[in-house]
């Protein structure tokens, strides 16, 4: 109990839910796709979910470029997996674009991470009426003014932050 104990603690908690879920057996097959459909039922969520699987695989360290993140999804994640992201090999370009401003995202790409923070990874460029999205590693997006922005743009940490797309 206590090596489970101690293996969950590196989850966040919107994914540990659906692993005690799986665990109890109270759920079923369709009813974790659609909690993982509904995690990433936008570009930005699962821009960050990507990434957040690129580091929970790499000890905790962010992919180094867009490149590298698109090989780490097409050749190291189970494809069922992607299924229930919405996730193909056809829409993956796709997936580092807003749907809001139609701009590439912006990504704190080598960023050092840890399991028990949410970092924000994923930052919309333009946004809309003032307001950006910014996506965490936890997989949560907050709308935030300019200000707020550019605060959790700045924020310091061991990484190398640029634009996301390969135009």
């Amino acid at each position: 109990m206590r090596n489970l104990l101690k293996a969950l603690k590196q989850y966040r908690p919107t994914r540990l839910v659906a692993i005690l879920l799986l665990l109890v057996g109270c759920t079923s097959s369709d009813e974790i796709a659609r909690t993982v459909q509904a995690k990433n039922d936008s570009h930005i969520k699962q821009s960050a979910n990507l990434y957040y699987g690129y580091q929970r695989t790499h000890g905790w360290r962010g992919p180094s470029d867009e490149s590298t993140l698109k090989q780490f999804t097409q050749t190291a994640l189970d494809p069922k997996k992607l299924v229930n992201m919405t996730i193909t090999c056809d829409n993956l370009d796709d997936i580092f674009v807003s749907e809001r401003d139609h701009e590439p995202f912006r990504v704190k790409y080598s960023l050092e991470g840890n399991p028990s923070v949410a970092s924000a990874v994923v930052f919309e460029d333009k946004g809309i009426g003032g307001q950006r999205q910014v996506a965490f590693s936890s997989g949560t997006v907050q709308v935030v003014t300019d200000d707020e922005y550019q605060k959790l743009w700045d924020e310091k940490g061991n990484q190398k932050s640029s634009e996301s797309a390969s135009k």
